[in-house]
């Protein structure tokens, strides 16, 4: 049974020099370890190294003031399930095993800008809730891509942006099923 507390080497503690709580410390542990978390409260940015990272990112029932991965390449399926967040960063993050989104609820800004790359597995966002913008701009989907009863408040650059060198590209076409807001916002300057 994981528990949030547990020990961790000091070279992992050395080597994640962004994280500076133990209970963060602790998630990431679980997670080059392949173990899913459950129920738990992160009251600070909980951090993926960047470059190769073939943890398991799974959690479910957290809360996280902050969820960054940037430029990372995550090979193992994303999924963050009955989650809430303030704030998430996957700035050019590739998802090669893909990512799953479900009955979640973002309350700040959500950024998947410059990733995509869903080679084995499908980019989906299920009955999920979104208050700021949710940036897609230059996202490559290279697999499945879905969005399904999904509320974006101040929309999205999924569509937008056409005919820029952002444009979002799909290599399968994209399912979009009861999505609420604005879809095609054009934030290419």
């Amino acid at each position: 049974r994981f528990s949030l507390f547990s020990t961790i080497d000091y070279f992992e503690i050395a080597r994640i020099e962004t994280v500076t709580s133990t209970r963060e410390l602790a998630a990431l542990d679980q997670m080059r370890k392949h173990r899913p978390i459950q129920k738990a409260q992160f009251n600070r940015p909980v951090t993926v190294p960047p470059d190769a990272f073939d943890g398991l990112i799974d959690f479910t029932d957290c809360h996280f003031t902050e969820f960054k991965a940037q430029c990372a390449c995550l090979f193992s399926p994303v999924k963050f399930e009955n989650c809430s967040f303030e704030n998430v960063d996957f700035h050019g993050t590739y998802f090669y095993g893909g990512f799953l989104m479900r009955n979640c609820a973002v309350n700040g800004r959500l950024g998947f800008e410059c990733g995509g790359h869903n080679d084995k597995g499908e980019f989906a966002l299920i009955d999920s809730q979104f208050t700021e913008l949710v940036d897609f701009e230059d996202c490559w989907f290279t697999g499945p891509f879905s969005l399904n009863n999904v509320t974006f408040q101040n929309g999205t650059n999924l569509l937008g942006n056409i005919g820029t060198p952002v444009s979002v590209t799909f290599d399968v076409p994209p399912s979009l099923t009861a999505v609420t807001g604005q879809q095609d916002r054009n934030t290419y300057r």
